[in-house]
């Protein structure tokens, strides 16, 4: 629910555009446009009474304050005594086993970036620490299913988790890892403080014991159905369901299962040692307590709620050890085989990191009486209890005055589409997957805070996403800095102008952005991250009304009015530099490029204490000032929000909701006609044809950055003309078409680029289309797969020969096995077809003889080397099979193992010549290795494609055929039908119909015989004709 009571009304638009083209028409739109912006559709934000004494206090106040250059922080950060606040943030460590996704980013590390930026700009001295969780169960998991060492899969992961932060713009004082000689000092030392203060205790477990694989299960290599009632899930870890997110003992899993054999474990008891936390109840009580009631508490209510849950139920004895290798080793002789449980070590990182960051590590720690730390902890839900209640305890039991959480600040689920994210299960947008999308993080950052679960569970969907950006990030705040902006750089030549004398509509307005800009103060001090990000929203909401209002393109027309639009102008960019800081917190590098490069602001004045007299008593009280004065000159403008078109993306789905209706007060151009210029070939239509379809490129706004010049209504696009014709007659007629003969990816790409969603396309050619964009998708496919695993650096010798044998692109190698493969092929097929060929007649017998009888060993030995060869190759890609059982059954495998059969049953049965002579006949088979061998040429693999998309036609033609001659036949028969004829059933005509249909011909063996021997095969075969042989040599063969 908006905590404004306002709805931000916006004039939607969805498509598809390149950032490129973007980027490139936003820098050249100053040359095009000089008195006229672009066409505005922007939030319409319902204005809200302002007081007197607020408009009066806007007045006194916007006024040009040069503000001191801030004092340079040494390089590392420590406490400070003075009165300025020492803000500790933490965001919780996420597990190092995989790419983290969306919803770890906002539930933890996005949310602690935001909040710690905002205490950057606020002056605070604020130390933000992360590091990856790489300790426990998940790791050791990892490493079993990839083949590797517990600590390359940290190494490898850490790195990916580094990239995926730095890209989303999320950065901390430090980034560090739990495996480390500090983390394992630190925890040990801890530990041993609560062994002496008998806060540990001795026990026996129950435990989940695998008999096949010989060792006690942890938690996460066990899997079963959910024991709670309502769930079920039948895949269940043992120590946290996915599915409803309740926390489960691994013995209580209903069939469990070990996830490395499958096997059912059996229930043994271990000895293991225990976080006594009924002792220490009296004092995480207090503790909880104190920091959830006090005045000025920011614990969010599921935290408090959570925490206070674990308290009503009674804390019982956790267990803080495990039976793994992968973990800080427990400092105690009898337990020397056991490390601690993660949940047990992995809080104490955010001190271990921290003292990995800097050697005053417990300044932070463990402060002075006289230092006051402010500790911040952000986490999604299900973390809430480790830190609120897990932790403290370990703390307050060691006997140490450590920091405590003064704020545990934790979010709702935040779901993808109608699922869960899960990292484990690898569900949803990871990192990685949002780094490919060539979206920029700012867009993604924009998003997730929008949509951010803080009071209730939220949910990524794609369309919403584009939907938001376009909306909200593009139309609103976008749209009002590219305006106000580009006034100054067109209508007085990039100076910021004379301020002179603004009137009651400036203070109003002005007085209005001051509610918000104190609006989002006081939420981003109470953490309340969305709800400021919509202030943000509602100043560019504000503004864009202000410029609407008051036309200053229209105003600096006239002598008479030109100081007025000098006013209105200088108000909107001081307006954009307020935005620009406002906007460092969630979009820092946007921010930075509109300070730095657009605005070419002082950066001291980068600071939120700028807008405000007395930040220390009293920094609710800010107010509007002049940052850009009179005569300040801005920097080249340059666009930083692309316009996310849904169709555009490949990934990207569509929604059944439909996109909502036009606000009517939008603007629209009406029935203007407009030239739309594609590569030089013009076409003419009017502007109500186009903004029919507003979810478009040439429906939006955005054709404005294609405008040619306003003195005529002409947009140009360097695109494909001849696919712009399909696309022109859908704004006409409504109705998409594919083009038949054309490449569907040059066709899809076009589509994209004017943000046309195919799904739309009508039934006369959607099933055309989708056929060919699958083809082409296999095609895509497969020629990925060819080109696409080399010889990787870590591949095994098996995977290396495996390769070599299926793709022979991939080394000299692979290039000389498959023509030496290809050789013995061809080989292999020629000898079974020359030995079979008549030589001569013996003198003495009679009987014909062929050449495989006259050089019987010399065959002999040939088909030895060919069946060797391939029996060699055969057993060579069984032993490199990633999966034998599917090589074997596959069919490709089957000939080869048919092909070779007869020779050796020739071997073992030499004197049956019946049984041997039937089983040579499957030496056929050989001929389909022919297809095996070329599955590599691109021209019989085009061949192969050809066939596949003519197949309904193919069969069609054959069936015809079929018929004509069934018909053909039924005539000849009841024609011929005599006593005497060769035609002895209908079938029996078959063959003559088909010959004389096909006009093949056929004349008798002998005459074949003699043409091959006297070599004149093509005077023997056009003498063949039907026309002029007789029919009896014809059909006296065939005579049944």
């Amino acid at each position: 629910m908006d905590p404004y009571g306002e709805k931000l009304y916006a004039h939607v638009s969805v498509g598809v555009a390149s950032k490129q083209t973007i980027t490139k028409a936003v820098e050249g739109s100053s040359k095009n446009v000089r008195d006229k912006p672009a066409p505005v559709a922007a939030p319409l934000v319902p204005l809200e009474e302002v007081t007197a004494d607020e408009i009066k206090t806007a007045q006194l106040s916007f006024k040009f304050v040069k503000l001191e250059k801030l004092q340079e922080k040494g390089e590392k950060k420590i406490p400070r005594k003075t009165g300025e606040r020492n803000i500790l943030v933490t965001s919780a460590l996420p597990y190092v086993n995989n790419v983290p996704h969306l919803g770890n980013l906002i539930g933890s590390t996005l949310s602690a970036n935001v909040f710690s930026n905002y205490c950057s700009l606020a002056g605070y001295n604020c130390l933000s620490i992360c590091g990856t969780d790489e300790y426990g169960t998940a790791t050791e998991t990892k490493a079993q299913a990839e083949n590797k060492t517990p600590q390359q899969i940290c190494d490898y992961y850490h790195s990916i988790h580094s990239r995926v932060y730095d890209w989303f713009d999320i950065r901390f004082d430090y980034f560090g890892r739990t495996s480390t000689q500090q983390h394992q000092k630190i925890t040990q030392e801890i530990f041993l403080k609560l062994w002496q203060e008998k806060c540990i205790t001795e026990a026996s477990m129950d435990q989940l014991f695998c008999e096949k694989c010989k060792k006690f299960l942890a938690d996460r290599f066990v899997e079963g159905i959910c024991p709670h009632a309502k769930c079920g899930y039948e895949d269940a870890r043992g120590d946290q369901c996915d599915k409803c997110g309740q926390i489960i003992n691994a013995v209580e899993l209903i069939s469990p299962r070990c996830k490395s054999c499958s096997a059912r474990p059996v229930i043994k008891s271990s000895d293991h040692l225990f976080l006594d936390l009924p002792q220490l109840e009296p004092k995480i009580a207090r503790f909880l307590e104190h920091r959830i009631s006090r005045e000025g508490s920011l614990w969010t209510s599921n935290a408090v709620t959570i925490s206070r849950s674990w308290l009503k139920l009674g804390l019982k004895q956790r267990c803080i050890t495990r039976d793994l290798k992968w973990g800080v080793p427990v400092p105690l002789p009898q337990y020397k085989d056991k490390v601690f449980y993660v949940w047990f070590d992995a809080p104490i990182g955010y001190m271990s990191i921290t003292a990995n960051y800097s050697d005053q590590w417990q300044r932070w720690w463990l402060p002075e009486k006289e230092v006051q730390i402010e500790y911040f902890q952000f986490m999604a839900k299900d973390n809430v209890p480790f830190h609120s209640v897990v932790f403290p305890s370990v703390l307050l039991g060691s006997g140490c005055n450590y920091t405590l959480v003064d704020q545990l600040i934790s979010t709702e689920y935040m779901n993808y589409e109608e699922t869960k994210f899960s990292k484990s299960r690898g569900i949803g947008v990871f990192g990685d997957d949002a780094m490919d999308t060539g979206i920029p993080s700012n867009v993604w950052r924009f998003y997730l805070l929008f949509i951010r679960p803080e009071a209730q569970d939220s949910a990524f969907v794609w369309h919403d996403f584009a939907l938001k950006n376009n909306s909200e990030l593009l139309n609103n705040l976008g749209n009002f800095i590219n305006r106000a902006l580009m006034f100054v750089a067109n209508f007085f030549d990039g100076t910021i102008p004379e301020c002179a004398a603004i009137n009651e509509e400036d203070t109003t307005f002005l007085a209005r952005i001051n509610r918000q800009l104190n609006s989002y103060i006081s939420l981003l001090e109470r953490c309340k991250l969305r709800d400021a990000l919509k202030a943000i929203l509602l100043i560019s909401g504000l503004g864009n009304q202000y410029i609407q209002a008051n036309q200053p393109w229209v105003l600096v027309k006239k002598p008479e009015t030109k100081c007025r639009a000098s006013v209105c102008v200088a108000v909107a960019a001081n307006v954009v530099a307020l935005l620009a800081t406002l906007m460092q917190p969630y979009m820092p590098s946007v921010a930075k490029i509109i300070w730095q490069e657009q605005l070419k602001a002082p950066q001291e004045a980068f600071t939120l204490r700028h807008y405000v007299a007395d930040w220390t008593h009293n920094h609710t009280k800010a107010k509007i000032q002049i940052v850009l004065p009179a005569g300040h000159k801005i920097g080249k403008m340059s666009s930083w929000f692309p316009f996310v078109r849904a169709s555009a993306l490949g990934w990207l789905p569509l929604t059944s909701q439909p996109l909502p209706e036009l606000p009517e007060e939008a603007t629209k151009c009406g029935d203007t006609r407009i030239i739309i210029n594609v590569s030089g070939k013009r076409y003419e239509t009017w502007a109500s044809t186009l903004e029919r379809h507003p979810e478009t490129l040439l429906g939006s706004y955005e054709r404005e950055y294609f405008r040619v010049s306003d003195d005529m209504n002409e947009y140009f696009f360097d695109r494909d003309p001849d696919f712009f014709r399909y696309i022109m007659a859908y704004y006409r007629t409504g109705r998409l078409h594919f083009p038949k003969n054309d490449c569907v990816a040059a066709y899809d790409e076009e589509l994209a680029y004017f943000g046309i969603i195919p799904d739309i396309m009508g039934d006369c050619c959607y099933e055309e289309y989708r056929d060919r964009k699958r083809e082409n998708s296999e095609r895509m496919t497969e020629d990925k797969d060819d080109d696409g695993e080399n010889d990787l650096p870590n591949s095994t010798y098996k995977e290396k020969l495996w390769r070599a044998f299926e793709n022979p692109q991939v080394s000299t190698f692979s290039h000389v096995l498959y023509y030496v493969t290809g050789f013995f092929i061809a080989v292999s097929v020629l000898a079974n077809v020359v030995e079979t060929i008549p030589y001569e007649t013996s003198s003495s017998t009679g009987k014909q003889l062929n050449y495989g009888d006259k050089y019987d060993n010399a065959f002999y030995c040939l088909d030895t080397a060919c069946v060797g060869i391939f029996t060699v190759e055969y057993m060579a890609r069984l032993y490199a099979a990633p999966d034998r059982c599917a090589f074997a059954r596959s069919i490709m495998s089957i000939v080869d193992v048919v092909a070779v059969l007869p020779f050796y049953i020739s071997l073992f049965m030499p004197d049956n010549k019946s049984l041997s002579g039937l089983f040579i006949t499957l030496r056929v088979f050989r001929v389909f290795r022919i297809f095996k061998f070329s599955r590599h040429s691109q021209g019989l693999r085009i061949l192969g494609y050809t066939l596949k998309s003519c197949a309904s036609e193919l069969g069609f033609l054959l069936f015809s055929i079929s018929m004509a001659v069934i018909i053909f036949a039924t005539v000849m028969y009841y024609a011929e039908k005599s006593d005497k004829s060769n035609f002895t059933s209908i079938p029996a005509a078959f063959w003559y119909t088909i010959v004389t249909m096909t006009t093949l011909g056929l004349v008798s063996s002998r005459i074949l015989l003699l043409a091959t021997r006297q070599n004149f095969l093509t005077d023997t075969t056009a003498s063949a004709s039907h026309t002029s042989i007789d029919r009896s040599s014809i059909i006296g063969p065939f005579t049944l």
